[in-house]
């Protein structure tokens, strides 16, 4: 009796308590969110399915500023730092406040400028910011939490700490894939107002 004892108190005291919450208690968050803000740094790898065939990938690294219900800012870095486009959205309105390429640079900057636009509404979608466009929906399927919307799904995964918040995000649209990896987010810290003003 006193081994059984002994060893229920040894599982006791191996129990860990930052574990993630179970996937239905993280539903339950992201449906109704306990956070106000968030700051993330992001690897992201863009898949791009290319109208002759084949796919063509790039990589980059990102940081984030969310502010909920409807602020989102997010600064695209490419090599050496360089930043390849810095994005506001507000109230659903994407807006380029910076490219490496801009409309007037032709057809190479019009498509830039249409990608960054879906990457915008991407992680809006991720972080179910208002407006909710009709027919988004939560749910859980394979141990994720899925939000969908009309022309993208968004598979949010590796919950770790507070849990509404995603370490992996995986987004499919028609013509693109991109995986997201957090590397750092913190969970509202004060954000300096001038982050989200033009």
């Amino acid at each position: 009796m006193r081994l059984i004892a002994a060893a229920l108190l040894l599982c006791a005291a191996c129990h860990r308590t930052d574990l993630p919450p179970p996937v239905n208690a993280t539903l339950a968050l992201v449906e109704a969110p306990t956070w106000h803000a968030q700051t993330a740094e992001h690897r992201v790898t863009v898949t791009v399915r290319l109208a002759k065939g084949g796919v063509e990938k790039r990589s980059l690294r990102g940081v984030v500023a969310v502010e909920r219900p409807d602020h989102l800012r997010l600064r695209a870095l490419g090599p050496a730092g360089i930043t390849l486009f810095d994005l506001l959205v507000t109230d659903g309105r994407p807006r380029v406040l910076a490219a490496i390429r801009r409309p007037e640079d032709g057809a190479s900057g019009q498509a830039l400028e249409a990608v960054i636009a879906s990457l915008a509404q991407d992680l809006a979608c991720a972080y179910d910011l208002a407006p909710r466009p009709a027919g988004r929906t939560l749910r859980v399927e394979d141990g994720r939490v899925v939000v969908a919307e009309p022309g993208r799904t968004v598979r949010l995964s590796r919950f770790a700490g507070s849990p509404a918040t995603w370490r992996r995000a995986d987004i499919e649209t028609e013509k693109y894939a991109v995986s997201v990896d957090v590397d750092r987010v913190e969970v509202d810290p004060t954000l300096d107002p001038s982050l989200f003003a033009d």
